[in-house]
């Protein structure tokens, strides 16, 4: 989904697929997500790498790719969730 746009700065990437339940969700990175994100302790840390979960069927599936210029820590990971979990920011 997001290797198109690999080529303008492979900095990170995430995923957030919606599941067909009313508010279950799944947060994923991709190849280019750095380990550190995958450590933090935050409210929209992925729970592992896109590649390595099955086909889901979901209701709404979004990626995102950014280019790292003003927050290079996992804070800067997207997407964001809120500590409530009932938004999600791409």
């Amino acid at each position: 989904m997001n290797d198109l746009i690999r080529h303008r700065g492979p900095d990170d990437e995430g995923y957030i697929l919606f599941l067909q339940k009313d508010r279950d969700k799944i947060i994923l990175g991709g190849e280019d997500s750095p380990s550190s994100v995958y450590q933090s302790d935050l409210p929209f840390t992925p729970t592992g790498p896109i590649k390595e979960w099955p086909k889901l069927p979901c209701r709404i599936a979004m990626g995102h790719r950014r280019l790292s210029i003003l927050d290079l820590s996992p804070a800067g990971h997207q997407p964001m969730i809120s500590p409530n979990g009932q938004y999600a920011l791409i």
